[in-house]
């Protein structure tokens, strides 16, 4: 999304001046995209398997304020939509809309999901209004305190992985 975004919404690029070969040539990569990954999940989805998607924001174009013409990078997210959870399987309501998630619900949910307990120190909460009732009171959710977090400015990664993981969100553009 981050490189093909100004085919998807040409309109908002026109500062960049792009043919309408150019536009009519990838103006469709993003929703084909989202076709191609939807089939893929399609394969891999079994009748008695729970499958979560999510994502922590939207995508916006990236203003032209904002545009750099020396990076490939035509969308953004730092202001843009709200991400998407989307749940299925045993034990969730079908057809339901949460009213209000947070990304710091995901790990405590997928925990609770996988039947372990969730951490007492862990910001966010069980989703629990996506389960069913009758999952809710089969398993109730449990806490444990797992102990201290490491100390912030501490990393789990040596410094030569941290510097691999680094360039691989500034490729991203999560990082300048």
């Amino acid at each position: 999304q981050h490189i093909f975004w100004q085919y998807h919404q040409p309109q908002d690029f026109e500062f960049l001046h792009m043919s309408e070969a150019e536009i009519n040539k990838f103006k469709e990569t993003i929703s084909q995209y989202y076709i191609f990954l939807d089939q893929q999940i399609g394969k891999l989805w079994k009748k008695d398997t729970t499958i979560i998607i999510v994502s922590d924001h939207g995508m916006e174009s990236l203003a032209e304020k904002h545009f750099n013409h020396t990076t490939i990078r035509s969308g953004q997210h730092e202001e843009s939509p709200d991400g998407i959870f989307i749940a299925a399987g045993a034990g969730l309501k079908k057809n339901y809309q949460l009213d209000t998630a947070h990304i710091l619900d995901i790990a405590p949910t997928m925990l609770y999901l996988l039947g372990l307990d969730v951490d007492e120190g862990m910001d966010g909460e069980v989703l629990l209004e996506a389960f069913t009732p009758d999952f809710v009171n089969e398993h109730p959710r449990r806490k444990k305190n797992y102990g201290k977090k490491l100390p912030a400015g501490e990393s789990l990664y040596n410094k030569e992985d941290e510097e691999k993981v680094k360039e691989r969100l500034k490729a991203l553009g999560y990082l300048d």
